[in-house]
Protein backbone atom coordinates (compact mmCIF):
# COMPACT_ATOMS: atom_id res chain seq x y z
CA UNK A 1 0.00 0.00 0.00
CA UNK A 2 3.06 2.19 0.83
CA UNK A 3 4.76 1.70 -2.44
CA UNK A 4 0.83 2.45 -4.45
CA UNK A 5 0.69 5.86 -2.53
CA UNK A 6 4.21 6.82 -2.86
CA UNK A 7 3.65 5.85 -7.10
CA UNK A 8 0.13 7.91 -6.90
CA UNK A 9 1.87 10.68 -5.24
CA UNK A 10 4.36 10.73 -7.50
CA UNK A 11 2.70 10.74 -11.16
CA UNK A 12 0.63 13.11 -9.50
CA UNK A 13 2.99 15.57 -8.71
CA UNK A 14 4.53 14.61 -12.37
CA UNK A 15 1.74 15.24 -13.87
CA UNK A 16 1.08 18.64 -12.06
CA UNK A 17 4.79 19.88 -12.92
CA UNK A 18 5.66 23.31 -14.76
CA UNK A 19 5.86 22.94 -18.34
CA UNK A 20 10.06 22.94 -17.67
CA UNK A 21 9.72 20.01 -14.99
CA UNK A 22 7.39 18.05 -17.60
CA UNK A 23 9.72 17.93 -20.48
CA UNK A 24 12.79 17.27 -18.30
CA UNK A 25 14.84 13.93 -17.79
CA UNK A 26 16.02 12.76 -15.00
CA UNK A 27 19.11 14.45 -15.05
CA UNK A 28 17.20 18.17 -15.82
CA UNK A 29 15.14 17.74 -12.55
CA UNK A 30 18.01 19.28 -10.36
CA UNK A 31 18.64 21.91 -12.48
CA UNK A 32 14.79 23.16 -12.77
CA UNK A 33 14.89 22.57 -8.57
CA UNK A 34 17.61 25.34 -8.72
CA UNK A 35 14.96 27.81 -10.20
CA UNK A 36 12.61 27.25 -7.62
CA UNK A 37 10.32 24.68 -9.38
CA UNK A 38 9.41 22.75 -6.01
CA UNK A 39 8.01 20.27 -7.94
CA UNK A 40 10.99 18.86 -9.79
CA UNK A 41 13.04 19.00 -6.37
CA UNK A 42 10.46 16.25 -5.32
CA UNK A 43 11.16 14.60 -8.28
CA UNK A 44 15.21 14.99 -8.43
CA UNK A 45 15.06 13.72 -4.67
CA UNK A 46 13.24 10.57 -5.90
CA UNK A 47 15.25 9.80 -9.06
CA UNK A 48 18.38 9.80 -6.42
CA UNK A 49 16.91 8.22 -3.33
CA UNK A 50 14.17 5.68 -5.01
CA UNK A 51 15.48 5.20 -8.15
CA UNK A 52 19.26 4.99 -7.62
CA UNK A 53 20.08 7.67 -10.11
CA UNK A 54 23.52 9.31 -9.75
CA UNK A 55 23.65 11.64 -6.61
CA UNK A 56 24.19 10.81 -2.87
CA UNK A 57 21.32 10.62 -0.39
CA UNK A 58 22.36 14.17 1.10
CA UNK A 59 21.99 15.78 -2.17
CA UNK A 60 18.72 13.85 -2.31
CA UNK A 61 17.42 15.08 1.49
CA UNK A 62 18.35 18.61 0.05
CA UNK A 63 15.86 18.41 -2.62
CA UNK A 64 13.41 16.87 -0.53
CA UNK A 65 14.39 19.68 1.71
CA UNK A 66 13.28 22.37 -0.52
CA UNK A 67 10.26 20.61 -1.90
CA UNK A 68 8.73 20.61 1.23
CA UNK A 69 9.59 23.69 1.95
CA UNK A 70 8.05 24.51 -1.76
CA UNK A 71 4.55 23.02 -0.45
CA UNK A 72 5.32 19.06 -1.57
CA UNK A 73 3.68 17.20 1.05
CA UNK A 74 4.76 13.79 0.31
CA UNK A 75 8.49 15.20 0.48
CA UNK A 76 7.81 16.30 3.79
CA UNK A 77 7.06 13.02 4.89
CA UNK A 78 9.96 11.39 3.11
CA UNK A 79 12.15 13.96 5.39
CA UNK A 80 10.16 12.52 8.24
CA UNK A 81 11.29 9.56 7.32
CA UNK A 82 15.37 10.69 6.22
CA UNK A 83 15.31 12.01 10.03
CA UNK A 84 14.01 9.41 11.86
CA UNK A 85 16.06 6.91 10.14
CA UNK A 86 19.31 9.28 9.85
CA UNK A 87 19.65 8.46 5.78
CA UNK A 88 21.12 11.51 4.26
CA UNK A 89 21.34 13.55 7.35
CA UNK A 90 21.48 13.72 11.18
CA UNK A 91 19.28 11.46 12.57
CA UNK A 92 16.81 13.67 14.56
CA UNK A 93 13.69 12.04 16.38
CA UNK A 94 12.45 15.83 16.61
CA UNK A 95 12.40 16.96 13.15
CA UNK A 96 11.51 13.76 12.14
CA UNK A 97 8.60 13.99 14.05
CA UNK A 98 7.35 17.95 12.80
CA UNK A 99 7.88 16.69 9.47
CA UNK A 100 5.64 13.71 10.04
CA UNK A 101 3.00 15.78 11.85
CA UNK A 102 3.51 18.84 8.68
CA UNK A 103 2.23 16.17 6.35
CA UNK A 104 0.04 14.17 7.74
CA UNK A 105 -2.23 17.29 8.52
CA UNK A 106 -1.75 17.83 4.86
CA UNK A 107 -3.59 14.67 4.17
CA UNK A 108 -0.70 11.98 3.35
CA UNK A 109 -1.68 8.97 5.72
CA UNK A 110 1.85 7.17 5.70
CA UNK A 111 2.98 9.97 7.48
CA UNK A 112 -0.17 10.13 9.99
CA UNK A 113 1.39 6.45 10.65
CA UNK A 114 5.16 7.71 10.74
CA UNK A 115 4.05 10.33 13.11
CA UNK A 116 2.40 7.65 15.62
CA UNK A 117 5.75 5.22 15.49
CA UNK A 118 7.63 8.06 16.76
CA UNK A 119 5.39 8.29 19.58
CA UNK A 120 5.08 4.53 19.71
CA UNK A 121 8.60 3.14 19.74
CA UNK A 122 10.20 4.19 23.11
CA UNK A 123 13.72 3.79 21.67
CA UNK A 124 13.40 6.86 19.63
CA UNK A 125 12.78 8.56 23.44
CA UNK A 126 9.26 10.59 22.63
CA UNK A 127 6.81 7.68 23.83
CA UNK A 128 3.06 8.99 24.33
CA UNK A 129 0.89 6.11 23.41
CA UNK A 130 -2.21 8.22 23.23
CA UNK A 131 -0.81 10.23 20.75
CA UNK A 132 0.30 7.58 18.82
CA UNK A 133 -2.93 6.04 19.36
CA UNK A 134 -4.57 9.59 17.43
CA UNK A 135 -1.77 9.19 14.90
CA UNK A 136 -2.58 5.02 14.18
CA UNK A 137 -6.29 6.19 13.99
CA UNK A 138 -6.35 9.30 11.91
CA UNK A 139 -4.04 7.48 9.40
CA UNK A 140 -6.58 4.16 9.12
CA UNK A 141 -9.50 6.62 8.19
CA UNK A 142 -7.35 7.90 5.82
CA UNK A 143 -6.86 4.10 4.41
CA UNK A 144 -3.14 3.76 5.88
CA UNK A 145 -3.19 -0.30 6.11
CA UNK A 146 -0.13 0.10 8.37
CA UNK A 147 -2.40 2.99 10.78
CA UNK A 148 -5.11 0.17 10.89
CA UNK A 149 -2.67 -2.43 12.23
CA UNK A 150 -1.27 -0.63 14.46
CA UNK A 151 -4.49 0.99 15.77
CA UNK A 152 -5.76 -2.71 16.12
CA UNK A 153 -2.61 -3.83 18.71
CA UNK A 154 -3.08 -0.62 20.47
CA UNK A 155 -6.22 -1.58 21.23
CA UNK A 156 -5.74 -5.40 21.63
CA UNK A 157 -2.69 -4.81 24.22
CA UNK A 158 -4.62 -1.43 26.15
CA UNK A 159 -1.55 0.98 25.34
CA UNK A 160 -3.22 4.75 24.76
CA UNK A 161 -6.67 3.65 25.82
CA UNK A 162 -8.61 0.76 27.67
CA UNK A 163 -7.93 -2.51 25.95
CA UNK A 164 -10.82 -3.02 23.56
CA UNK A 165 -10.91 -6.49 21.83
CA UNK A 166 -14.20 -5.15 19.46
CA UNK A 167 -12.35 -1.74 18.39
CA UNK A 168 -9.18 -3.89 18.00
CA UNK A 169 -10.70 -6.62 15.83
CA UNK A 170 -12.50 -3.48 13.86
CA UNK A 171 -9.10 -1.60 13.23
CA UNK A 172 -7.54 -5.35 12.56
CA UNK A 173 -9.86 -6.26 10.12
CA UNK A 174 -9.99 -3.02 7.91
CA UNK A 175 -5.96 -3.24 7.73
CA UNK A 176 -6.44 -6.64 6.05
CA UNK A 177 -9.13 -5.19 3.74
CA UNK A 178 -6.38 -2.73 2.77
CA UNK A 179 -4.10 -5.31 1.78
CA UNK A 180 -2.09 -5.80 5.22
CA UNK A 181 -1.45 -9.96 5.42
CA UNK A 182 -0.21 -9.21 9.24
CA UNK A 183 -3.49 -7.20 9.98
CA UNK A 184 -5.74 -10.32 8.14
CA UNK A 185 -3.53 -12.89 10.45
CA UNK A 186 -3.91 -10.67 13.81
CA UNK A 187 -8.19 -10.33 12.99
CA UNK A 188 -7.96 -14.21 12.70
CA UNK A 189 -6.12 -14.74 15.93
CA UNK A 190 -8.08 -12.52 17.91
CA UNK A 191 -11.09 -13.47 16.47
CA UNK A 192 -10.62 -17.19 17.34
CA UNK A 193 -9.21 -16.18 21.22
CA UNK A 194 -5.62 -17.08 20.44
CA UNK A 195 -4.00 -13.67 20.65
Amino acid sequence: MKKLLFFLAFFLLAGCATKNAQSANSSEFAQICETGDAKACFLAGDEIYFRGKAGTKSQAFGYFQKACSGGIMPACGVLGRLYLLGDGCEKDAKSALLNYEKACNAGISDACAGAGIVYFDEDIGLRDDKMALSYFQKACQMDSSVGCGMAGGMYSAGFGAKANRQKALNFYQKSCKLGDKGGCKSYEKLKSGKF
